[in-house]
């Protein structure tokens, strides 16, 4: 044996601690620089720079900030962005050092469809060839606008997310910086207890004289891997705990943020569902097809939703109803003129180019849907930040499906589904308490 493998054979419990202290140490010291990737790889850019967040949205901020105890050193190390995607996130903590950020999603930005600029939705794309005019089209555009008290309902959440604490002192008990570095933490301990596991048994059954090193190698990665899911599961735990802990604590502020969140969730449902129906159907016609290639006529879609509202304003104008589109002051939308008469084509049947990634309100999936048929999402809960681990993987469809289906099986976030039916049931019990107390005042 060598003077080295002499030395780690002595020193590799004291070695193991150093290396798992100091990367503790390197992920509780780079989480900050971590969060303002984050925030730089998800906020929405335009022409020039990042799309600021509307009126809307600091109005509902301010009055978010009544129901809860901020300081000005809080709100100024507050930073809220628009995210690309639709899906909410914080990044950071209000209680300890560093920046806070709550990143919206897109839609928050629009109070009325009529805001909402078509150049900025993709229409007419391989990804989504339908006009603003159109059945898909009209449904996207009205999922596009989050009400106002949903509005209001989920900036109080991803407050709470963030540490901050009510009026009332009610907040979670640690904050989403915190909850980061707890996982990174667990992941590094997990793999530490492995290694202590794999040392007794080689110093219990002399594994290095009986088995083969690819023998060996097998049953260290084994036990890794026994302990990563057992970690796994207690972050899955923690987080769904958090999740329902943190509606509960808004819902208990007033009315008015309870039946935001029964808004919120309904409009979360009907958002995944319509992108789970989208994808899924344009992702088998990509697969159908032996092109690879986006055959889509931009010219000819224009044309034939033209067409087809031209038709639909003659019908209204005979029964004296205004068509969609009639007056361009009326929906914001200006379809430009097209010269060219061509055949009515089958859009049902476009190819889409499978090189790039398919956009789902700017969510990418890549093998496995985040979200199941009914909305439900299927690895994380709405709002649970992005971060390194087997969620992760799982929610970027990064994992062939024979594994995603076996690590389904043990996964069970807080979906949106079982978020409303409780924030329903509190807001049921709550009208049936008041219904039995007026009679009494009265």
């Amino acid at each position: 044996m060598s003077k080295l493998t002499i030395f780690l054979a002595r020193h590799s419990q004291k070695l193991a601690l150093a290396f798992g202290t100091l990367a503790i140490g390197i992920t509780y010291g780079c989480q900050p620089y971590y969060e303002v990737c984050c925030r730089w790889s998800l906020v929405q850019h335009k022409a020039n720079g990042e799309t600021r967040p509307s009126d809307r949205i600091l109005r509902a901020f301010d009055e978010v900030c009544g129901e809860f105890g901020l300081s000005e050193k809080q709100k100024a190390q507050l930073d809220i962005f628009l995210m690309g995607g639709d899906q909410p996130v914080a990044l950071g903590s209000l209680v300890s050092k560093g920046y806070a950020f709550i990143g919206l999603p897109a839609c928050a930005f629009y109070s009325d469809t009529s805001e909402i600029p078509t150049d900025a939705l993709d229409f007419y794309t391989p990804h989504f060839p339908y006009g603003p005019f159109s059945v898909p089209g009209q449904r996207r555009l009205e999922l596009m606008v989050l009400p106002d008290d949903a509005l209001r309902f989920l900036i109080a959440r991803e407050l709470l997310r963030l540490g901050a604490c009510t009026a009332d002192g009610a907040s979670l008990l640690a904050s989403a910086r915190s909850n980061s570095v707890f996982t990174m933490t667990g992941i590094i301990g997990s793999l530490y207890a492995a290694y202590q596991v794999a040392y007794v048994l080689n110093r219990r059954f002399e594994l290095p004289l009986r088995w083969m090193f690819s023998s060996r190698l097998m049953l260290y990665m084994g036990i890794s891997l026994v302990a990563l899911l057992c970690q796994w599961q207690v972050m899955l735990a923690w987080r769904r705990h958090n999740c329902l802990r943190v509606d509960e604590i808004v819902a208990s502020l007033n009315e008015s943020f309870l039946r935001g969140g029964v808004a919120y969730y309904t409009w979360r449902l009907r958002l995944n569902q319509f992108w789970h129906e989208h994808i899924l159907r344009y992702r088998s016609a990509a697969l159908g097809s032996k092109k690879t290639e986006s055959t889509v006529d931009v010219l000819t879609a224009y044309q034939d939703e033209q067409r087809q509202a031209g038709l639909l304003k003659q019908e209204n104008a005979e029964v004296g109803e205004t068509a969609p589109g009639a007056s361009s002051s009326d929906t914001g939308y200006f379809l430009p003129r097209v010269d060219r008469v061509v055949e009515q084509t089958d859009t049902s049947a476009w190819p889409v180019d499978t090189d790039r990634p398919m956009h789902s309100g700017q969510f990418q999936y890549s093998i496995n849907p985040r979200t199941s048929s009914c909305g439900n999402e299927r690895w994380a809960g709405d709002g649970e930040p992005p971060g390194f681990g087997l969620t992760a993987l799982l929610s970027l469809g990064r994992i062939a499906p024979p594994m995603a289906w076996f690590f389904g099986l043990f996964c069970y976030p807080a979906t949106s589904h079982t978020r409303l039916q409780l924030l329903e049931a509190k807001l049921e019990r709550w009208e049936k308490r008041r219904s039995q107390t007026a009679p009494r005042t009265a």
